[in-house]
């Protein structure tokens, strides 16, 4: 079998696609069938002292075993034309020869159903030729017994009993396999279309919210939505700059990756969504896409866990690392923007001022605004900084938030 599957794989190599792949394996299956065929054929031939008709078979044996090397050559649409093109005829001259009681005839219908397995859809007018000459060799063959011409090579009765013996037999085998090659590579095909959709799904959901990415696929035309409350975290690692000029590319894409995904696995544990990282900045939100009342206090929570993740990590040279964290609660604007590489994104006063609470952070701090105090206080420890002049904002009230209360 490993033989046979040699040859079945002629012409297959990596850079050969999906579609090119299962014609050149169809072509180079076909045609070790038709050898088969032949060779049985010949038997018969030589049993019969049939020496010509045996001569007509070792010639369209040996045409057709050209079809693998030509495809072995990179020459598939040419294997593909050379195999129709050598079938039309000696089936056309099988007809004719062993008349139309043998029924080989019958294999010419058969051939236009190989067509469309032969040739991709981008090179169907090689199915429509193939097709058209398929069409007039069947009618000439219908019709040659109408021309009263001499026969071209006497064969015995045996013979033509033996070829229509042969037909009766092998077509209907033929038709069974190749319907069942039609079944499995069609349903091989949607299930390959079933798991690429799937994929499309995942990747979908890697990039929007759940809910986001089912209204998404319905409805392009969405855009933006209000949010009257939702809870907005930023956070950035100090000293990133100068840690990013003393390493590899590699090894600083790695080193984040470690802690981001540490930052994923926190954010779904608590209900949370991440928004988007960028650069070293790691951005979260509760209460967006589907809201709820006690984000401020999930997001609260997840900023102390990251406190503590960020505790037990080490930089690429073996130092203790920090993050700055900024909190703040308000309205927002939320909704996709991109056509081809689209994000969910947030937008809106409380989320710049977010990003100033981190900004304005003391590493290793969470910064706070008086509007997530007030919604935590009853929940976690806070300490009061006071008020604090915030770039393009007037001075605010803001409080380092630094734990859950015993009592809560």
């Amino acid at each position: 079998m490993s033989i046979i599957n040699r040859i079945i794989d002629l012409g297959v190599n990596e850079q050969t696609t999906v579609v090119h792949k299962k014609q050149v394996r169809f072509s180079n299956s076909v045609s070790l069938i038709v050898c088969f065929f032949i060779l049985q054929n010949c038997a018969i031939c030589v049993y019969y002292h049939q020496t010509e008709v045996d001569l007509i078979y070792l010639t369209h044996f040996l045409l057709i075993t050209l079809i693998p090397v030509f495809n072995s050559l990179g020459k598939r649409i040419f294997a593909s034309a050379w195999f129709s093109s050598v079938a039309i005829f000696f089936v056309s001259i099988y007809s004719i020869v062993f008349t139309e009681s043998s029924y080989n005839f019958t294999f010419l219908p058969m051939i236009i159903f190989l067509q469309f397995f032969l040739f991709s859809a981008a090179e169907k007018k090689y199915v429509y030729i193939f097709a058209g000459i398929d069409v007039i060799c069947f009618g000439v063959v219908l019709y040659w017994p109408h021309f009263h011409l001499p026969n071209m090579i006497t064969v015995s009765n045996e013979i033509i009993q033996a070829e229509k013996l042969n037909t009766l037999i092998g077509l209907p085998c033929l038709s069974i396999a190749f319907g069942a090659y039609a079944f499995f590579t069609i349903n091989k095909a949607e299930n390959d279309v079933a798991r690429e959709k799937e994929k499309t799904e995942q990747l979908l959901l890697n990039i929007l919210p759940r809910s986001i990415a089912e209204r998404f696929k319905n409805d392009r035309s969405f855009l933006a939505e209000e949010y009257g409350s939702v809870t907005v975290l930023f956070a950035d690692i100090v000293s990133f700059t100068q840690l990013s000029e003393k390493l590899k590319p590699d090894v600083l894409v790695g080193f984040l990756n470690t802690i981001f995904s540490r930052f994923d696995e926190l954010a779904e544990l608590n209900g949370l969504e991440k928004i988007k990282t960028i650069g070293d900045a790691y951005m979260v939100a509760g209460g967006v896409p589907v809201p709820s009342v006690d984000h401020a206090r999930k997001i609260c929570g997840m900023a102390l866990q990251m406190q503590k993740v960020v505790k037990e990590m080490l930089n690429p040279f073996e130092e203790q690392i920090s993050i700055r964290i900024g909190i703040n609660t308000g309205p927002v604007t939320a909704g996709v923007i991109g056509v081809k590489k689209f994000i969910y994104d947030l937008w809106g006063d409380a989320v710049n001022t977010a990003s100033r609470m981190e900004s304005h952070a003391e590493a290793g701090k969470i910064h706070i605004t008086h509007d997530v105090y007030e919604l935590v206080k009853n929940e976690f420890d806070c300490e009061c900084r006071g008020l604090v002049n915030i770039k393009g904002k007037r001075p605010m009230m803001t409080y380092f938030l630094t734990g859950i209360k015993e009592s809560a």
